[in-house]
C-alpha cells in the first residue's frame, strides 16, 4: 500500500477534504493519487507534505505526515531531498537523548551561560 493510500484510509472524510483544500487540489485527485491512477508532480508533493504535516499535528499524531519523496518519483530521485531525509532521520534519532534530561544552561552551554566546563 502506498503512503497516500495509507493516509486516506486513516483519515476521515473531513480530514481528506481539509488536506485537499490545504494542498490546493481536490479529494478526487487524492483518490487518484492513492490508487496510482495519477502521479503527483513535485509541486503537488510539496503542498501535500506541508498540508499533511499540519494535519498530523492537529490530529496529535493519529495521521502521519506524508513525505514528498513517497508521493513524487521526481522527488524520490532528488539528491537534495535524500540529504534532507537523512538529516531528519539523524535529528529524530538524537531527539530522545536530548529530552531525557532537562536543559541545564551551565552544563549544556557553559561558554554562553558560565558554569563548569
Amino acid at each position: 500500500m502506498n503512503a497516500m493510500k495509507e493516509w486516506m484510509c486513516a483519515a476521515t472524510k473531513e480530514e481528506q477534504i481539509h488536506l485537499a483544500a490545504l494542498a490546493k487540489t481536490s479529494r478526487a485527485h487524492l483518490y487518484h493519487l492513492s490508487t496510482g491512477r495519477r502521479i503527483a508532480s513535485s509541486e503537488l508533493a510539496r503542498e501535500l507534505e506541508l498540508a499533511s504535516t499540519e494535519l498530523a499535528v492537529s490530529s496529535r499524531g493519529r495521521l502521519k505526515a506524508l513525505r514528498r519523496e513517497d508521493l513524487s518519483p521526481a522527488c524520490g530521485r532528488c539528491e537534495y531531498a535524500k540529504q534532507c531525509a537523512a538529516a531528519e532521520t539523524m535529528a529524530a534519532a538524537l531527539l530522545p537523548s536530548l529530552m531525557r534530561e532537562p536543559f541545564d544552561p551551565a552544563k549544556h552551554a557553559p561558554e554562553l551561560f558560565g558554569g563548569a566546563s
